[in-house]
């Protein structure tokens, strides 16, 4: 036991007695012998608390009361955690068998900070399934601005967590992305590893958020890109994340908050990137005015860009500013 990391994973719940004893059980017959397991629930009026009760003696600690959402309920979990890495993993998902192990000798063999593997994605809704794998980029601006981690097959460090300032609890979809941003930001992209084995199962369906509140995600998100280009100091770019890019889906009461050393032109990088990556997106939507894409393509810092990426927006900004009629035609 001593030569495995201890691993610390929460689960927060409410009223997920449909699915919460798969998760569980998981979690539990991962038979990993460092492993803290906490549950948070909210107070559920189903049949949750009897299942939570039914494996007592091998969850590390639980409890059922009332809280302030998934980002809260998070936080408490948090608060009781002691081990070296940490996740969360959502009561309607689960885990692949032998997950923890892969992630622990992964973590061993190469000290990363942030240990991605593949996730399976079930559309109970569709019957659809699929596979994720996470795809990395060369630079830190390109890989948190086309940031793409799948959270219940990320593992990162406990301490990195703490330092960063847990999850914020007025963002309730997005808050993942953010904690995974400020610890990019933190420590730079190279500590990324990516694992192609199956680490977790991840469920859409009606009750779920991201089956059902897809917008209130962007939004989030949104609003994450927004409040650093504030920090930068790049109101130029906030302004388009605004108006564009979140369609003035910014949450109102939320404010970023970076309680550890960063670079400034990191931020910008990140600014610049996501604007850029959203222009390209929308020049390949031929549905998409020409306005949203001319508000876009102004002011572009080319210096913040890679190279391939500077050649494809320096060919949208001069199409759409002298002959928007050729966005029909693709990009050489």
């Amino acid at each position: 036991m001593s030569d495995l990391p201890k691993i610390s994973i929460i689960t927060p719940s409410y009223n997920q007695g449909q699915y919460i004893e798969q998760t569980i059980q998981s979690v539990l017959n991962q038979n990993y012998p460092n492993l803290e397991y906490i549950i948070i629930d909210g107070g559920s009026t189903d049949n949750s608390v009897e299942i939570i009760k039914k494996h007592e003696s091998q969850i590390t600690y639980w409890v059922s009361e009332k809280d302030r959402g998934q980002s809260h309920a998070i936080n408490k979990g948090i608060e009781k955690c002691t081990g070296v890495l940490f996740n969360w993993i959502n009561s309607d998902d689960y885990l692949e068998p032998g997950a923890l192990h892969k992630i622990a000798e992964t973590y061993l063999n190469t000290k990363a900070n942030i240990i991605i593997g593949t996730t399976k994605i079930e559309n109970v809704n569709t019957g659809e399934n699929s596979t994720f794998v996470t795809k990395q980029f060369d630079s830190l601006g390109k890989t948190i601005s086309r940031i793409n981690f799948w959270q219940p097959s990320v593992y990162i460090l406990l301490e990195d967590v703490l330092k960063t300032g847990k999850t914020t609890e007025s963002l309730h979809y997005g808050m993942d992305t953010e904690m995974y941003i400020k610890i990019l930001l933190m420590k730079g992209h190279k500590g990324i590893k990516v694992i192609p084995d199956i680490i977790s199962h991840y469920r859409i369906h009606e009750n779920s958020k991201t089956g059902s509140l897809l917008d209130k995600f962007h939004g989030d998100v949104s609003s994450v890109f927004y409040q650093l280009a504030l920090t930068a100091g790049d109101q130029k770019n906030a302004k388009k994340i605004n108006e564009v890019i979140a369609k003035n889906q910014i949450v109102k009461n939320y404010n970023i908050n970076l309680p550890f050393n960063y670079g400034n032109e990191s931020i910008k990088s990140v600014g610049e990137n996501k604007v850029y990556d959203f222009l390209n997106l929308l020049y390949n939507d031929k549905s998409v005015s020409n306005k949203e894409m001319q508000i876009l393509s102004e002011n572009i810092d080319y210096t913040l860009l890679e190279p391939e990426d500077k050649i494809i927006a320096k060919k949208i900004a001069s199409r759409m500013k002298w002959l928007p009629w050729l966005r029909t035609l693709k990009l050489k």
